[in-house]
């Protein structure tokens, strides 16, 4: 007998009655399920926290280098 192994996790969490009735309309007309709906959803905050991160880092950097334009970027690549 072949066993595969589960690469997913059953999440529970509660929500308002009045949100999920919201929600279940919203994502009708999209032909995907609440699971398919909420998985994009975190996976999207996630894409989010993430660029936002890499977004400070590199206002902290350019910041560090003097860069304040993309002349400067340039310059600092020495395409300029």
């Amino acid at each position: 007998m072949l066993q595969t192994t589960r690469n997913t996790a059953v999440v529970s969490f509660s929500l308002d009655s009045q949100l999920l009735s919201s929600f279940d309309r919203v994502i009708k007309d999209s032909g995907l399920t609440r699971s398919a709906t909420l998985s994009e959803l975190m996976r999207r905050h996630v894409w989010m926290q993430r660029w936002k991160k890499l977004r400070e880092y590199g206002s902290k950097k350019a910041k560090e280098l003097g860069i304040t334009s993309e002349e400067d970027v340039y310059k600092l690549l020495g395409d300029a």
